[in-house]
């Protein structure tokens, strides 16, 4: 994989700014449309996303009211906001004064009833649809026709959820990244039904909020899971199951540029939280074994990551530092001789193509069936919610850095030698085979 030039560096800063400039400029949206800036909001779920979520609202100047029908859980979410405001403040990113101003911003309630007033409600509850639908159907009931209704599913299917409420075309997906109050994106998620005045309201609260808004399109994991869980961490647990160990493909990506491996960021969220959101997903959609099977292996022997002490590499009561562990070894070396999988040593150069190339495939598949509007818009979202390296540019202008006819000669040489999930994206074949780039479809 091609290193990039100092001389590079300028041109790469002034691609992201434009990338993240444009994401505010959707080709679906009329310039000028009319709509009404969110001044009222609520947030159903106190957990920490809900909470963290409701912080964004008051950094807007936005008055929100957080729901939780369990009281002892609405207490800890409005803790929990009071320490944002505060750890702003010691920050020095606010004053105390302004801390106080938008404290005043915020009350709880216990009902959804209580929301019946607001503009916007973004339910944050257990990424389960039957619950979701649950609630969405609530507030058809109790909100006002006017009342945007969004969720902060991360996985499950927009259009599923807010038909429940009866009004789709107000429904929104609007997806934040943890923590909520901290990081820079955010996706917006235009359902098969949500009017253009629903989205140009959103873009607009983004960018109150101080956050890239990206508007992307309804499938799995919308743009930035479905690369990330089909994509990244596929390709890393079938160089685990191949020879690879955590640490080995941790420190290979960490040397391209990440500031975190994916072994260690999946113990850092919880192994267990991917499980569940690939249960949601196996009863709708199926994928081909092997799919992340070291991760439901450990999950089901208890290695949960951090919060139990081990996960993909074993840690200390006192230490937030990875250890290796020989059971993970033991572990993926049973798995593949399950499967009749070969194992091998790997080149730092093999783990860093294999998984910077599934993200490039997948994201291109992405742009081609219409979820991301254009390559920068994915090169926005890598950059601002998963730690793809801004001195890189992002994978797509990475892609267009290394050549696309030679990004397909090794996506075809994967395919090849792995099969069906390197199949290279009809999209990039074209590019190709009419010698373009991916920048000449970033429309603006």
């Amino acid at each position: 994989m091609s290193q990039q030039p100092e001389e590079n560096n300028d041109a790469i800063a002034d691609y992201v700014r434009r990338a993240e400039h444009n994401t505010a400029r959707v080709p679906s949206i009329p310039e000028g449309i009319a709509f009404s800036p969110i001044k009222t909001a609520a947030v159903i779920g106190a957990g920490t996303m809900g909470s963290g979520i409701a912080t964004n609202f008051l950094n807007a100047g936005v008055s929100v009211t957080l729901v939780d029908t369990n009281s002892e859980a609405l207490s800890r979410g409005l803790a929990t906001i009071e320490r944002n405001l505060q750890g702003a403040v010691k920050r020095g990113l606010i004053t105390e004064e302004l801390a106080g101003q938008r404290r005043a911003l915020v009350k709880g309630a216990p009902r959804i009833e209580d929301v019946s007033g607001v503009e916007i409600v973004i339910e944050a509850i257990f990424e389960n649809l039957a619950l979701k639908r649950q609630v969405f159907e609530q507030l058809g009931r109790h909100t006002a026709s006017s009342t945007i209704l969004a969720t902060n599913t991360s996985t499950l299917d927009l259009n599923e959820i807010v038909a429940a409420s009866g009004r789709p075309e107000k429904g929104v997906g609007l997806h934040f990244f943890s923590p909520a109050h901290v990081m820079k994106l955010l996706e917006i998620v235009r359902g098969r039904e949500t009017s253009s005045e629903t989205v140009a309201a959103c873009l607009d609260l983004a960018h109150r909020m101080r956050k890239t808004g990206v508007v992307v399109g309804v499938g799995f994991g919308f743009v930035g899971n479905k690369m990330l869980l089909d994509g990244y961490f596929r390709e890393v647990e079938l160089m685990l199951l191949e020879g690879c160990s955590p640490a080995d493909i941790d420190r290979a990506m960490t040397s391209f540029g990440f500031a975190m491996g994916p072994c260690a960021v999946s113990d850092m969220a919880g192994v267990d939280i991917a499980y569940l959101i690939r249960k949601e997903l196996f009863q709708k959609e199926t994928r081909p074994d092997p799919y992340l099977v070291v991760s439901d292996a450990l999950g089901e022997l208890g290695r949960n990551g951090m919060k139990s002490q081990k996960g993909f590499y074993r840690y200390d009561p006192s230490d937030r530092t990875p250890h290796p562990d020989a059971e993970v070894d033991a572990l993926c070396e049973k798995l593949a001789a399950d499967r009749g999988i070969m194992r091998r040593t790997f080149t730092e150069e093999e783990i860093v193509e294999r998984c910077v190339l599934q993200l490039v495939n997948i994201g291109i598949q992405l742009i081609d069936g219409g979820l991301a509007a254009r390559p920068s818009d994915i090169d926005a979202i890598w950059l601002n919610g998963y730690g793809f390296p801004r001195r890189r540019g992002g994978p797509m202008y990475y892609a267009d850095d290394l050549g696309l006819p030679k990004v397909l000669e090794r996506i075809e040489t994967y395919h090849s030698r792995i099969g069906e999930v390197w199949r290279p994206s009809p999209l990039l074949k074209r590019l190709v085979g009419e010698r373009r780039d991916l920048n000449s479809l970033n429309i603006a």
